[in-house]
């Protein structure tokens, strides 16, 4: 999931003394990805350290601080909003590795998301394009503001919410961008609706390359998104952790789409399926043996249905958008003899290959492959050669991939 952090970092100049609100109705106003001086306010702010961090209050903000728990994600919990625009929005400053952010929400209703949807070609098309382009003009900006996607809804949510609609704007000197503004309004969950808001309105500030709208790789006759970051299977590996699991993880995610000017192909046989199985022979290769039904009871103690099921319950309820009407497969292999790190019982080397269809109508969209590779026990540990066999291991097998790719 590529998914799966946030991209924000610059000094502005003020652009002027007030940003031009533009106002949707009496509940939504769009003042925000275009409020250059309170932007500046803001990003000014994350280089302060915080003087006062206080207990998270309410559904959304335990949520959001259980979610972080045993992660590198650091957080504080503002007594204040850092600009007086924000005025009654609860706000929270994020650290991760170095990348700072500051993430604030209050309540929305669900008949303001109805009525966006409902009306948006009648009441809000033109208003929605005049505060995007407003936002462009923010001195600072690099020229890149659009509408909100479901891959651009910031990831501190997205255990408490999912997209509905919302705005970016990238700062910088680059594009895409070493920054970005995202004001949008999310649906939360029945987790979080049950004791607080139906929805939200939310503002994300924050620094650090905007890597997740990095443009798709060419790659023959496909469009490809390519990611091996360590953030991809982090809280793959959190959940194994919190388990008493020692565990060290390789992961590769390809997005696969048909490139627009190639010759275009059926949807069937999956392409997905079929780099799985590029990937299992390479595993075999490697002396990996698959999981039958009775052997992932054994390993799991679930069923091939019930440990799919699990996983997608423990998909993030702001990521299950890109699962509705996809099919979702999984297969597990194991290796628990021929490596060092394995003698005597101590460790075993897993690889987890899910593969996701493409969505349904989208003729270029043909889906996900995603494999992550994982030591336990002894085969985690960094005082032998495993991990760098895991790490070679995935890096071959992207490779395999790729040219079976390149083929099509």
């Amino acid at each position: 999931m590529t998914t799966h952090a946030l991209a924000v970092k610059a000094i502005f100049p003020i652009f002027a003394a007030f940003a031009t609100c533009v106002c949707l109705a009496a509940d939504i106003d769009l003042n925000r990805i275009n409020a250059c001086s309170d932007i500046a306010e803001t990003i000014s702010s994350l280089k302060r350290p915080n003087v006062r961090c206080v207990s998270p209050t309410g559904a959304i903000e335990e949520a959001i601080r259980d979610f972080a728990a045993g992660s590198d994600v650091k957080l504080c919990f503002l007594a204040h909003p850092p600009a007086s625009s924000l005025e009654g929005f609860r706000c929270v400053h994020s650290t991760f590795r170095g990348r700072r952010g500051i993430a604030c929400y209050r309540s929305a209703t669900l008949d303001l998301l109805s009525d966006y949807r409902s009306n948006f070609s009648s009441r809000y098309s033109a208003l929605t394009s005049s505060y995007i382009e407003q936002a462009k003009r923010c001195p600072g900006s690099n020229g890149n503001a659009s509408r909100g996607l479901d891959t651009t809804f910031p990831p501190i949510f997205m255990s408490v919410a999912e997209h509905e609609f919302g705005f970016n704007v990238q700062y910088g000197n680059t594009k895409p961008g070493s920054a970005m503004v995202s004001h949008g309004f999310a649906r939360t969950s029945p987790a979080i609706s049950q004791r607080g808001p139906a929805a939200i309105e939310y503002v994300v500030y924050g620094e650090g390359r905007v890597s997740e709208l990095a443009a798709r790789m060419p790659h023959g006759n496909w469009s490809l998104r390519v990611d091996t970051s360590p953030e991809f299977a982090a809280q793959f590996i959190r959940v194994l952790k919190r388990q008493g699991l020692d565990a060290y993880q390789a992961a590769v995610d390809i997005e696969i789409q048909r490139s627009p000017r190639a010759l275009a192909i059926a949807k069937t046989p999956s392409v997905p399926d079929a780099l799985s199985e590029v990937f299992v022979s390479k595993l075999e290769d490697e002396g990996f043996v698959e999981m039958d039904d009775e052997g992932l009871m054994r390993h799991t103690g679930k069923t091939r249905e019930q440990m799919s099921n699990a996983i997608l319950q423990g998909v993030l309820f702001g990521a299950r958008n890109f699962l509705r009407g996809r099919m979702l497969q999984f297969r597990l292999l194991m290796k628990d003899s021929g490596i060092r790190c394995a003698r005597g019982g101590r460790g075993a080397i897993g690889a987890y290959l899910f593969t996701l269809a493409g969505e349904r109508g989208v003729q270029v969209d043909f889906g996900n492959f995603s494999a992550i590779v994982i030591g336990f026990g002894s085969c985690a540990s960094s005082a032998n050669s495993s991990r760098e066999y895991i790490r070679n291991l995935v890096d071959e097998s992207k490779q395999a991939l790729l040219d079976d790719l390149q083929g099509r």
